[in-house]
């Protein structure tokens, strides 16, 4: 799998996290006016402060599990529903 396609499913399972926003939305919050680039690396070292910080809507919907949720997508721990398989004579 490519750097890509890992950027691809972190975002997607980002918006599983947070249905109540739009993709453009979210974009926005996580990559922020600012920043350089949108890749692997700077999803990884976002913290929950700056991100709270920022948050584009009502805070008191964000509970401690929701996000560590948010967190673990980031980081690139997909959720059961959206974990990859690999086919039998492939890789993930």
């Amino acid at each position: 799998m490519s750097d890509d396609d890992r950027l691809f499913w972190r975002l997607f399972a980002l918006m599983h996290c947070l249905p109540e926003f739009s993709s453009p939305q979210l974009l926005r919050w996580i990559a922020h006016e600012d920043e350089a680039s949108l890749d692997l690396a700077y999803l990884s070292s976002l913290d929950q402060p700056q991100l709270m910080a920022r948050f584009p809507g009502d805070r008191a919907v964000m509970t401690r599990g929701r996000w560590q949720r948010v967190m673990a997508c980031l980081r690139g721990e997909m959720p059961a529903h959206l974990a990859v398989m690999s086919l039998p004579g492939r890789e993930p």
